[in-house]
């Protein structure tokens, strides 16, 4: 727990026995930090045709050299003088990066943490849970801190489709975290399972590859960079997915909405950057062209005739 260095003996013991600093004195307390997320689409579409007009044939001449036996030539030409050919493709991405830069120095706090590992084997059978405890270090921007004996934030309450939607197309929207109760796991509740069940099963089979893209896409992470996208707009649409055997396909789309708010502690001036890159590509080919060929070999007839 952090304490201006004045106050720093006279502070209250932190409840949960968190050992007491001065944020005065913290090492590195003058480097800032810059989080950054990034957050992407990509449309693309093509057209193409071709058409051709010409004449083609085939002739033979054979005559007869044993009985049943006829031996000849045979030639074979094709002219096609019109031949043409179009091709036109497009494609439209927009990326918008958006980076948390702290306002003053930072402090390093040390974090708690829980990992939880689940092993089911692909062909079947029981499932086995392995769980641990860790620690790391976090860098965390002074304006950032809590101060100490804060309460959590009250629930949050519901709001209206006007105050929810002018929430989630503001340009100071700055998600900082993703948190889910239920499990990313399969049979967990979450977000998985919530993409699962609009999906048919094969494409979430194991062993299917579409199993590993939805994974992906709901992990927390993805979520995170893809929040902004996802409350606004269309949302983001998901992967072309698979199943092991190619037997079927889809996709989806996700979207989120704000249902209720709550008053936080204050972060300080913060500064968000974020700035939307487009980017427009359009090609288009055509092509015209003659085509001739021939052929000459020889030919040859075999017979046979009963008469009675």
């Amino acid at each position: 727990t952090f304490h201006p260095a004045a106050g720093l003996g006279t502070a209250a013991p932190d409840p949960g026995g968190a050992p007491l600093a001065a944020v005065d004195d913290a090492e590195g307390k003058e480097t800032k930090v810059d989080v950054q997320h990034n957050t992407g689409a990509t449309a693309s579409r093509s057209v193409g045709n071709s058409a051709s007009k010409g004449v083609g044939g085939t002739a033979f001449g054979l005559a007869p050299v044993a009985p049943g036996l006829w031996l000849g030539g045979a030639a074979t030409g094709n002219v096609q003088p019109w031949q043409s050919s179009r091709d036109s493709r497009s494609q439209r991405g927009v990326a918008e990066p958006r980076v948390l830069r702290s306002d003053k120095g930072s402090v390093e706090v040390a974090r708690r943490v829980v990992y939880v590992v689940r092993v089911r084997p692909q062909a079947g059978g029981g499932e086995q849970v392995f769980r641990g405890s860790g620690g790391l270090t976090q860098r965390v921007p002074t304006e950032h801190l809590i101060p100490a004996g804060t309460g959590a934030p009250a629930r949050p309450e519901p709001v209206d489709a006007g105050l929810a939607r002018r929430v989630a197309l503001a340009d100071s929207l700055a998600p900082l975290g993703v948190f889910d109760e239920a499990g990313p796991h399969r049979g967990g509740g979450g977000l998985f399972d919530a993409v699962a069940s609009v999906l048919h099963p094969s494409l979430t089979a194991p062993g299917a590859p579409g199993r590993a893209r939805v994974y992906e896409a709901t992990a927390t992470p993805t979520v995170l960079e893809d929040l902004p996208r996802l409350l606004g707009g269309d949302g983001v649409t998901g992967d072309d997915l698979y199943a092991k055997d190619g037997s079927s396909a889809g996709s989806y789309r996700m979207r989120a909405a704000v249902t209720g708010l709550a008053p936080a502690w204050s972060t300080g001036k913060t500064q968000l950057r974020t700035h939307q890159q487009a980017q427009h590509t359009a090609t288009e080919s055509a092509g015209k062209g003659r085509a001739v060929a021939g052929g000459i070999g020889p030919a040859a007839g075999v017979g046979a005739a009963a008469n009675a």
